[in-house]
């Protein structure tokens, strides 16, 4: 798994300019499998109406504060207010939504995970960095 997009600020970047800097970080890999990196519960799956260049997204709750973002997805094997722990598969890598980015004027990619943590307290979202060793 590698790393194409990091997240925050990238002067070479046009989330800079559309968005502010990138809320996640965009994965590609040999094996498309899109691996729950920590337990909780599915609190959405499917498109968001206001962010159609999200494309298929889930999003976990793992404690009252921290919840991970998939965004992209070519499909997906869990339901809303299903409980999925660490290891389980959730969906694949894809580029679902991404017509609607190049649309935008931003640069087309193949299947790719975007991956987001937000933060309920800090109303934010975090490095997912610091958590890609719980999703390889």
């Amino acid at each position: 798994m590698a790393v194409t997009q990091r997240f925050g600020a990238n002067p070479e970047s046009s989330f800079n300019v559309e968005w502010g800097g990138h809320n996640g970080v965009d994965l590609i890999s040999h094996d498309l499998k899109v691996v729950v990196p920590m337990g909780g519960l599915v609190t959405h799956v499917g498109p968001w109406e206001d962010r159609p260049a999200r494309g298929l997204v889930v999003v976990i709750q793992h404690s009252p504060d921290l919840y991970s973002h998939y965004y992209h997805l070519a499909d997906c094997s869990v339901r809303e207010g299903q409980m999925v722990g660490a290891g389980d598969i959730l969906g694949h890598f894809g580029q679902t939504g991404l017509e609607v980015a190049v649309a935008a004027g931003i640069p087309g990619v193949g299947p790719h995970l975007h991956f987001g943590i937000w933060n309920t307290s800090q109303q934010g979202f975090l490095d997912p960095e610091d958590f890609l060793g719980r999703l390889i």
